[in-house]
């Protein structure tokens, strides 16, 4: 059965590419030309893997032919569909023969009968290329439905011309959120066939293409990618600046990059998914889905829940291999699985994306005792441990100073992954997403409170909320910010790590541009970014593009270094999400400078009376009202206190907290003695 369709297969696909042909070959209508294309590689037809036709979509009325970095114009194959002898000068072309009349030059004039074709020629430049032919022959499918999967074959070269890999498709798919329904240019993820080690990025059948629809730089993210590589954050992917051609079309300038999956060369840790298939006899996507999957109004899923599927058997380990993304909480829906915690941050599980009920529990649970003791006022948990024993303290600084200094929209609310192995802590990365950083975001609400992400003056991940989950808590990062411990270990990476690789960046920014703008300025001509066609016009546009970048960057540096210097003090609120909204104060205050105390409106729990701020974690002595003044000399956390505060069961409470809290960093400490040597 399997010969017969795959024979079928093949016949349907040779009578296309004699159906091609023979329509090349045909007339069109009088002395006009109805189709035209060249060969870049060895393409028997117009359709083929290698073939490029022209573009006719352009706002000039002229016909563009984009090229590849490595095309060779001297010796092209050319065809064609018209009535009549086809010229480009005094040059009479023939379908499906050779020619070298385009190779000097970038504007040429066809002519067939009394019609005129002004054909101009534009070519890539360090860029990596990437042909594929789908067995249907289009894209429709796919572009209809996002889940779609649409085989085919496909040929990939590096920008030195190197082939990195030629064969089998298994599938192109639509990918991503905002770009795939905001944008006509749209990303894709694609599986091949066998494993390849793409431009170095390590063995993987499945690779991701970036549209990068409304980045018009292209360099956002191998800007951030390389950044955080300096950092050191394990398994940052790279970046490669690709011109796609699907089914003989060119489809624009794409980056591709790793696909972040659990791998030995992507998030190299247990594969969990793996030894669940290994212990069940189906495949995991052939069992049931379960768990809490409703949803309250604005497709909001409630709090404290959990989605799994109904998989019956777990390997022995199930400590370790799982993948976290944050996300919005009305994308968490179309999710397999996940959950969302009790202050409401919903979190996928991307790996295994198939899980059990008892890996969703633990991997719930165990980030839960990290949030409580994250947003508890000591950083301790009911069970007496500290946030970072469940959580590499300094991924999680280098989180924050990644996400601040480019200033992305996302931030930490969307497109950021923590992993965790086996008995292991929780560790950020990889890096993702950077499309809307560096100036291309905006104020929004569901994010932060109008903070415009735009501004490189301002705060930004630093008054971000859970975006679209809870405006009573800060998000995780600058929750993070009200223990001094984080706030120090930031300021340390940022003066040890970031500051002398501000050079080197400065740089990139430039030499990224430069290397792109050929690329980039033949997928504005496809894509009529800037309502011209005219190359320097372009190159202008795009010169624009990474200058904005550089611009914004020196001033998020300057700005950084003032609020990272150590005679900086910030004034954070810690009002335990008792009031409608967080509190924010994201004023750079000096040593000895006054601050006033900001008023904690729209109490909301229960009707508890808001009687002041106290410089205690647990309400103990004075207690300031909003409108007084106080003198800072250090990082300050102000804490909300309440009238229940006050009673007795709340003091004994907070001194028990306190006292397992003593107990427990003096156990640690005495643990740690064992393994120092006698005393002389």
């Amino acid at each position: 059965m399997k010969r017969t369709y795959k024979l079928m297969m093949a016949l349907a696909v040779m009578i296309a590419m004699f159906a091609a042909i023979c329509v090349y070959a045909a007339a069109a209508e009088s002395g006009a030309i109805a189709g035209f294309a060249v060969n870049t590689l060895q393409a028997q037809n117009p359709n083929d893997v290698g073939a490029v036709k022209w573009f006719s979509g352009a706002v000039d009325g002229k016909y563009y032919i984009f090229l590849p970095t490595n095309a060779d114009r001297s010796s092209m194959t050319v065809w064609f569909s018209a009535d009549g002898e086809v010229k480009c000068g005094d040059v009479v072309l023939e379908n499906g023969k050779e020619t070298s009349v385009f190779a000097e030059g970038d504007e040429f004039v066809l002519t067939c009968g009394e019609n005129t074709y002004t054909v101009v020629f534009r070519q890539s430049a360090n860029a990596a290329t990437m042909y594929i032919a789908t067995e249907s022959g289009t894209m429709d499918a796919v572009h209809a439905n996002k889940e779609h999967k649409e085989a085919g074959i496909i040929d990939i070269f590096d920008s030195a011309g190197k082939e990195q890999y030629n064969g089998k498709l298994s599938y192109i798919k639509g990918r991503g959120n905002s770009t795939w329904t905001g944008f006509d240019k749209k990303p894709y993820n694609i599986k091949l066939d066998k494993k390849a080690d793409l431009f170095g990025m390590g063995k993987s059948k499945k690779w991701c293409l970036l549209a990068s629809a409304g980045e018009h730089s292209f360099i956002r993210n191998k800007l951030m990618f390389d950044f955080s590589l300096n950092l050191g954050i394990n398994a940052s992917a790279d970046v490669v600046m690709t011109d796609v051609y699907i089914n003989s079309e060119y489809m624009g300038a794409y980056i591709v990059t790793e696909k972040v999956e659990i791998g030995e060369t992507r998030v190299n840790i247990f594969d969990l998914e793996g030894e669940t298939e290994d212990v069940n006899d189906a495949d995991l996507d052939a069992y049931a889905l379960a768990g809490n999957r409703s949803l309250a109004s604005g497709n909001i899923p409630p709090a404290n829940s959990y989605k799994y599927v109904d998989i019956p058997n777990d390997p022995e380990q199930i400590t370790g291999g799982y993948l976290l993304e944050f996300e919005k909480a009305y994308r968490y829906k179309d999710e397999v699985s996940g959950f969302v915690t009790k202050n409401h941050q919903a979190i996928v599980v991307k790996e295994p994306e198939y899980v059990t009920k008892a890996q969703i529990e633990y991997i719930k649970d165990y980030y839960q005792d990290f949030e409580d003791a994250l947003y508890a006022r000591s950083g301790y948990n009911s069970k007496g441990k500290y946030y970072t024993d469940y959580i590499d303290i300094e991924s999680l600084a280098k989180a924050y100073i990644i996400q601040e200094f480019a200033e992305n929209f996302d931030g930490n609310s969307s497109s950021f992954f923590l992993s965790k192995d086996v008995d292991g802590k929780f560790i950020y990365g990889p890096v993702w997403d950077f499309d809307l950083s560096f100036g291309l975001g905006w104020a929004n609400t569901l994010i932060s409170f109008s903070v415009n992400s735009a501004d490189p003056n301002k705060m930004y991940i630093y008054n971000t909320y859970m975006g679209n989950h809870n405006q009573k808590r800060n998000s995780l990062l600058g929750q993070a910010l009200n223990h001094t411990d984080f706030q120090a270990l930031v300021t340390k990476i940022w003066t040890e790590q970031v500051l002398p690789y501000r050079e080197t960046f400065m740089n990139n920014i430039n030499t990224f541009g430069e290397n792109t703008a050929a690329s980039a300025g033949m997928n504005a001509v496809r894509w009529n970014l800037y309502g011209t066609t005219g190359e320097a016009a372009i190159r202008s546009n795009y010169n624009g593009e990474y200058a904005s970048i550089s611009q914004f960057s020196q001033i998020r540096f300057d700005v950084l270094n003032k609020a990272f210097a150590p005679e900086t003090h910030f004034v954070r609120y810690e009002t335990r999400g008792t009031t409608k909204t967080v509190v924010l104060d994201d004023t750079m205050y000096t040593t000895g400078d006054t601050v006033t105390l900001k008023d904690a409106v729209g109490i909301d729990n229960n009707q508890n009376k808001f009687l002041g701020w106290t410089l205690s974690p647990y309400g103990f002595g004075e207690v300031l009202q909003a409108g007084d003044t106080i003198s800072i000399d250090e990082d300050t956390v102000l804490y909300a206190v309440f009238e229940k505060d006050q009673t007795a069961n709340a003091i004994i409470k907070a001194f028990f907290t306190r006292l397992k809290a003593f107990l427990y960093s003096l156990t640690k400490m005495l643990r740690s003695f064992e393994n120092l040597p006698p005393v002389a």
